[in-house]
């Protein structure tokens, strides 16, 4: 069959070869080339390809490094000392004044300090200092973090921080320790020393919890010291500790000062019985 011309083209009739039907079937326009005679599809790439296939695996290799060194340099960042102090405490509204600092402690036998050495006004003054801490008034939320109930006691709710009472139990064992002096002046062991006894217990029990609860787990090494027939222990050891001073600060910045004529039951308290054990 000759073939038509200009696009069109006879399809034969199944039922007889004198079909006369011609159908039109336009074909797809050619597509544009360029200068040269080729489609852009199959002309030389861009400049643009060029590079991305050249560089694409060293481009590749510099984003990974870059994003090593990104994760390497937050994994470096020292969280502050708040953050830290939430990790490795109980709750508690004193976390924010938590700061630390490297201290190496005095250790020797004799070492002077504020804090030692035979009664006196104002040795006692010292001890007041760091021990005698006034109550914080505190909220249901702060009570709810540390699983208590509340349970009003002055306008509200009270509290003191856990060091007051290691330090006021230290002073405690430490007047003991010059009995002479601090007996006719303690008016709870006048009162009832039977009960003193028991209180001077509890505080070397709660010491002792503490400390273990605490394990500080810093090193003692050992010399060779003149008139020592042994290696002797050097207490004056590293450490990293809270900034008590600023504990202290906080605590007396935020204290309430409560008196005895304002300590009221409020309606509906009812008692808790006394720990037994």
């Amino acid at each position: 069959m000759p073939k038509p011309s200009g696009g069109y083209f006879q399809l034969p009739n199944s039922d007889t070869d004198d079909a006369e039907d011609v159908v039109e079937l336009k074909s797809p326009p050619s597509p544009s080339r360029n200068a040269d005679g080729l489609h852009p599809s199959l002309s030389k790439p861009t400049t643009r390809q060029t590079f991305l296939r050249r560089y694409w695996p060293t481009l590749v290799g510099l984003t990974s490094f870059c994003a090593s060194l990104v994760l390497f340099n937050a994994s470096l960042r020292v969280p502050p000392d708040s953050q830290c102090a939430k990790q490795l405490s109980a709750y508690s509204p004193a976390i924010e004044a938590v700061e630390y600092r490297d201290v190496v402690f005095n250790g020797s036998l004799r070492h002077p300090s504020e804090f030692r050495g035979t009664p006196s006004p104002v040795i006692d003054a010292a001890w007041d200092r760091i021990s005698d801490l006034r109550p914080l008034r505190i909220f249901e939320d702060d009570l709810a973090k540390i699983g208590k109930e509340p349970k009003p006691v002055w306008r509200g709710y009270i509290a003191t921080l856990e060091i007051a009472h290691h330090m006021h139990c230290l002073n405690m064992l430490r007047k003991n320790t010059y009995w002479d002096y601090y007996a006719p002046l303690d008016d709870s062991y006048q009162q009832d020393p039977a009960f003193y006894r028991v209180h001077l217990d509890h505080c070397v029990e709660l010491l002792r919890q503490s400390l273990m609860c605490t394990a500080d787990v810093g090193l003692i090494t050992f010399n060779w010291v003149a008139d020592h027939g042994r290696p002797w222990p050097d207490f004056s050891t590293q450490h990293r500790c809270r900034n008590y001073d600023g504990i202290v600060d906080w605590n007396q910045e935020r204290s309430v000062w409560i008196g005895a004529a304002s300590l009221t039951r409020t309606e509906g308290v009812v008692d808790m019985p006394e720990p037994k054990s």
